[in-house]
């Protein structure tokens, strides 16, 4: 059972109330599952989807599971639970969206002192990311940092943060560090994250702040990471095809012969890329 927790791994389910949720929802999607054999979806308001591109056809005529009321236009959902062996529905109102909210850093004139004596130079791009790759923790979590581009096309960025939820405080330092005799005159941002992070401190800094869907620069840097990345994964993968040849080769006829089949035809499908010799020797060993 796995619990999701927020720029987290989907992990292993240790908190009580998590256990509780998930139990409850196996009974009810258990109980529906039966019914739906019995009687099929109908009855239980559950019928295809259709969703158009126009978003005013998201109406009780294509999207039965959702409900709006021409008086206040209040949208309703279908709540199901178990109550004493039945299947009981009920419609509760849906949530409106609500927009992220992102913490402010609290020590910006702290921070900004740290500039006395630098002079002012050029244009950033600048956007707070979060790594593709997660990396350890309990749970594993995508770490963010700050990524930043000048006029020139050199890259800066803070070091990746050690929780799942950044401390703002401490990427803006890091940021900060970056500069060596000068710092921009103005930066370009285009998400409200990034300009939540460095609106106070451009301020203080009197840096000109741009909100601009235009970051070229920004978006080069980080296809390049992106590449970077995937080159990275090859030479993983690399690693690992030598590691199983080495282990082939140590392998006798029979000691091979008592790993698992579907191993062995996996190895079977990738002899292309091993020495004939490892593969004759797997081979004879599949014959048993």
């Amino acid at each position: 059972m796995n619990s999701v927790k927020q720029n987290c791994v989907p992990w292993r389910a240790t908190d009580e109330k998590d256990l509780r949720a998930i139990e409850s929802a196996l009974i009810v999607v258990n109980h529906i599952a039966s019914l739906i054999g019995q009687t099929g979806k109908k009855d239980l308001g559950l019928r295809p989807v259709v969703l158009n591109r126009d978003e005013t056809s998201l109406g009780t005529e294509q999207l039965d599971l959702f409900t709006a009321s021409a008086a206040d236009e209040e949208v309703t959902v279908p709540l199901y639970s178990v109550v004493n062996g039945k299947l009981v529905i009920e419609r509760i109102p849906l949530q409106p969206f609500e927009e992220p909210s992102f913490a402010p850093p609290s020590r910006v004139d702290e921070i900004a002192a740290k500039l006395k004596g630098k002079k002012q130079k050029g244009v950033y791009e600048c956007e707070v990311i979060r790594l593709p790759e997660p990396i350890e923790g309990d749970p594993p979590y995508f770490p963010a940092l700050l990524l930043a581009v000048d006029e020139n096309g050199l890259v800066k960025f803070t070091s990746p943060c050690e929780d799942p939820i950044y401390d703002p405080d401490m990427m803006l330092k890091d940021f900060v560090s970056c500069f060596r005799e000068t710092y921009p005159k103005a930066i370009k941002v285009r998400t409200k994250e990034t300009k939540v992070l460095l609106e106070k401190f451009c301020r203080k800094a009197n840096i000109f702040l741009v909100l601009s869907a235009d970051l070229e620069l920004l978006n080069e840097a980080l296809e390049d990471m992106t590449e970077s990345l995937s080159d990275d994964d090859e030479d993983d993968d690399f690693d690992e095809l030598n590691e199983v040849i080495a282990m082939l080769d140590e392998l006798s006829v029979s000691e091979i012969r008592m790993l698992p089949g579907d191993l062995l035809e996996q190895i079977v499908e990738i002899s292309d890329c091993l020495p004939p010799e490892i593969v004759k020797k797997v081979r004879k060993a599949m014959k048993r």
